[in-house]
């Protein structure tokens, strides 16, 4: 969703008023599980930099997850 117009280029105030409600819902919802805005963002930019991004992501039921959240395997298949 774009809160600019693409003709008149001016932002639209109820668009982006929409948006910001709807991150910070999100942020709250998030901050219940311990997600802290200072700490993540930055963290998840210094691992995706360090190991990739997954080009498959195994089910969270599977085996192989555990073994996805330890560093030293991480490495090892990136």
């Amino acid at each position: 969703m774009r809160c600019t117009d693409r003709v008149s280029r001016k932002v639209d105030q109820k668009k982006q008023a929409e948006m910001m409600q709807r991150y910070e819902e999100i942020l709250k919802f998030m901050k219940q599980y311990g997600y802290d805005v200072t700490i993540h963002p930055a963290f998840t930019e210094n691992i995706i930099n360090l190991y990739g991004i997954m080009k498959e992501y195994p089910p969270s039921n599977s085996p192989e997850m555990p073994r996805l959240c330890v560093s030293a395997n991480l490495k090892k298949i990136s």
